[in-house]
């Protein structure tokens, strides 16, 4: 364990589909961990921006992927000032070089 509070992680699933059997109630209750963002699984308009070298946003600006990014986002930006300026989990424990 890393040592950091489950209250400060944020568990960011990819190609959710919530018709499958695995349910985000479930995977709060194994990982303990509240709060959780889950990413759209369109995998065709992802091989197409990949095919392309593309954003989705580049390729359909109204697409629900571009909605769902955005969304991480403000989910995931600092919220004060005080938590934009701190440095990154990354450059705390290696520094700067």
């Amino acid at each position: 364990e890393l040592g950091i509070p489950k209250n400060r992680i944020i568990l960011l699933i990819n190609r959710y589909d919530k018709r499958k059997d695995l349910s985000l109630k479930k995977i709060e209750q194994t990982t303990e961990v509240t709060h959780i963002l889950t990413l759209l699984n369109d995998f065709t308009m992802a091989e197409n921006c990949t095919d392309l070298g593309k954003l989705v946003v580049e390729i359909e600006k109204k697409h629900k992927l571009v909605r769902v990014f955005d969304d991480i986002v403000g989910e995931i930006a600092p919220q004060d000032e005080e938590e934009a300026t701190r440095p990154g989990l990354l450059k705390r424990w290696f520094g700067q070089h």
